[in-house]
């Protein structure tokens, strides 16, 4: 239908019709478009080149692009804004004239590195919205110096280097299948920038953990304490980093370790296991649209670690590095073939954008090898070749703990990076326990997992069960779907699921059993965007309700996770529906949605035709969410269209970054 909608307002058009008129026929518009001309007509810009330009921009902020070259739009606007299942055409007419935007008073032609004060900018051949343009600068800018600034080899850490590298050996032992998490390391102890990228299971929070334990260390050593901040782009996601660091610190509580560092427990002590969302970390101000922490108040954080990196959008990422303290460290943690942010640009991908990554320049091999590290002769480049510096703060973790070799799911994810549907199709078609391939209808795939859904239930209203039982039995089984809306979608999906287990599926009903996910944050109840719960019946109340409750003795508790940050301990916090406004049920989540989460045995249902967001991110965002097995309900030309498929961010950032 979205097709045919397209086709109706662009048959027949004049060939010769001015371009705002093809733009605002084309399909692409939208009100923000409207409002945006409007806005710059009232000011006296009037000129119809600025307003197509203004209107392509904002065009292209919707598809998630920081940024259009001017080339790529004149030989072929069709192909640059068309998506499957969402094609445009009759863009042809369409041009942004260059030289008619530099005579515009609204338009900063960038000569150098200032910063700009015209809405919009032309950069070279790049066109963009200011704060988009500033955002790009300023993060490359500070990246740069980051990746750039060494620390010092001389005096004491000189002195120090042997005792350094005894202890990356130590930490990271001496297995060939450690050698980047020992490069990782290194790097850390070089360089105030850490960039580590690497699929499910390859160790990331393992080797932060240590990463974080030897700079601990070294700051003690030298008389100072190490003030550290970690964050993550949701709740969600900070809850699972705080599940891991818990579970990582117990495994540095070991004989060797206790051996080596005396102070052992004062360094643990000093992890701070409470990890917080960007927004709380630099103190977002809603009422300003602002942030507490910036340029002129920087972060107090010597060191500050971000999780699940490539969830940030440009805008906070430019954000984050505005509030770093000239001396800080950053260390970003992340997946580069992950799903970029909802937002606005795809920064940590563009940090990783170099196709093949451990490859580093003589400088760097050099001061590894003082650190005993020594890196294979195809990692390190020629001494004459000149090498980015962000090149060598970069590590990916390759050797998944997960995955073996063997696993269905770990051949899957890297049949689907690799392009390869007709290897990934082979192995959901092989008959094996841990990756299968499902009809596509809802109606046909349901019955599958129904046995999963009615147990899951089951232990959701058994009496007097445990809370913590649950929110455990949560984790066994999800469904994850691409869309929220049509079919396959999760608005069909949970629907059909209430319905199949004879539950109410009325939007907003409340019943015991019902799974729900915070949809905002909530500070003051200590609830953030993402975070999952249960409503469990309390002993001796009825098993359901309706929503017109309101009142103490409502008889159903919602049951959440949540963290005491004075006792670092994790707990459960049972909650009134009446105090959960911004909840959603989640029998299905959005694949979006379920970043930074890990489940035992996930379904993906993939929509019923094609769509702009079946991608080859989305696909392995998804199977890389499960641990034990993953089924994917959907026809073979749509596996094969997503896996073909990369999700395009159109930003300058890579090039500026080199």
């Amino acid at each position: 239908m979205q097709q045919d909608l397209f086709e109706k307002r662009t048959e027949g058009k004049n060939p010769e019709a001015n371009p705002l008129e093809i733009f605002e026929t084309s399909g692409l518009e939208e009100p923000v478009d409207r409002a945006l001309r409007a806005f710059f007509r009232r000011k006296g810009g009037t000129d119809e080149m600025l307003l197509l330009a203004v209107s392509l921009l904002s065009a292209a902020g919707r598809m998630g692009h920081t940024t259009l070259r001017l080339r790529d739009l004149n030989a072929d606007a069709d192909a640059l804004f068309s998506r499957p299942g969402r094609e445009v055409s009759g863009l042809g007419g369409i041009r942004l004239d260059a030289r008619r935007l530099v005579e515009s008073p609204f338009v900063h032609v960038q000569r150098g590195e200032e910063r700009p004060e015209r809405p919009l900018v032309l950069d070279g051949d790049r066109l963009y919205f200011n704060r988009y343009f500033c955002f790009e600068l300023e993060t490359a800018q500070r990246l740069l110096s980051l990746a750039e600034t060494e620390q010092s080899q001389d005096g004491a850490e000189a002195r120090d280097s042997a005792e350094s590298g005894k202890l990356l050996k130590l930490v990271f032992g001496e297995e060939e299948s450690a050698l980047w998490q020992r490069v990782a390391g290194a790097a850390a102890l070089n360089r105030r920038l850490s960039v580590l990228t690497g699929g499910p299971g390859t160790g990331k929070t393992y080797t932060v953990l240590r990463l974080l334990l030897l700079l601990l260390h070294r700051a003690e050593a030298e008389g100072r304490r190490l003030r550290v901040a970690i964050a993550a782009p949701t709740g969600k996601a900070a809850n699972r980093v705080r599940e891991s660091l818990i579970a990582g610190i117990e495994d540095l509580r070991n004989p060797q370790f206790m051996a080596a560092f005396p102070e052992l427990e004062s360094l643990i002590a000093q992890i701070p296991v409470q990890a917080m969302t960007l927004h709380r970390l630099l103190g977002v101000l809603y009422q300003h649209a602002t942030f507490r922490h910036r340029r002129d108040n920087p972060l107090p954080h010597d060191l500050v670690i971000v999780d699940e990196a490539s969830m940030v959008p440009a805008a906070l990422m430019a954000r984050l590095l505005e509030a770093l303290r000239p001396e800080a460290r950053l260390i970003l943690l992340g997946d580069k073939h992950q799903l970029a942010s909802v937002e606005s640009g795809a920064v940590f991908a563009d940090i990783c954008h170099e196709p093949e990554l451990n490859r580093f320049s003589a400088d760097f091999a050099d001061r590894a090898a003082k650190l005993g590290v020594v890196l294979p002769a195809e990692a390190v480049a020629a001494p004459d070749e000149a090498v980015p510096p962000l090149r060598d703060c970069i590590v990916e973790l390759t050797h998944s703990r997960r995955f073996s070799a063997e696993s269905g799911i770990g051949q899957l994810a890297r049949a689907i990076n690799a392009g390869d549907a007709d290897a990934a199709l082979a192995l959901l078609q092989s008959g094996r326990d841990d990756v299968r391939l499902l009809p596509p209808r809802v109606r046909d795939w349901l019955p599958a997992v129904l046995p999963e859904l009615e147990a899951q239930l089951a232990v959701y209203r058994s009496p007097g069960v445990q809370p913590e039982h649950c929110l455990s039995v949560m984790k066994h089984f999800q469904i994850l779907c691409a869309h929220r809306r049509g079919g396959g979608g999760t608005q069909e999906v949970i629907p059909r699921i209430e319905q199949a287990l004879g539950l109410p599926h009325e939007s907003g009903f409340w019943y015991a059993g019902r799974p729900v996910i915070m949809t905002r944050n909530d500070y003051q109840l200590g609830l953030y965007n993402g975070d999952l719960g249960i409503t469990l019946t309390l002993a001796g109340e009825a098993e359901q309700v309706g929503e017109e409750e309101g009142s103490a003795g409502f008889p159903l508790r919602v049951a959440m996770e949540a963290f005491d940050p004075v006792r670092s301990v994790p707990y459960v916090a049972l909650r009134t529906p009446a105090q959960l406004q911004e909840m959603e049920t989640c029998w299905a989540l959005t694949v979006h949605k379920s970043q930074g989460s890990e489940y035992g045995k996930v379904l993906l249902a993939l929509p019923e035709q094609d769509s702009p967001v079946l991608t080859r991110e989305l696909l392995y965002t998804a199977v890389t969410r499960a641990k034990d097995s993953i089924l994917i309900a959907g026809s073979e030309a749509l596996i094969r269209a997503a896996i073909a498929r990369r999700t395009r961010r159109f930003s300058g950032l890579g090039e500026r970054l080199g």
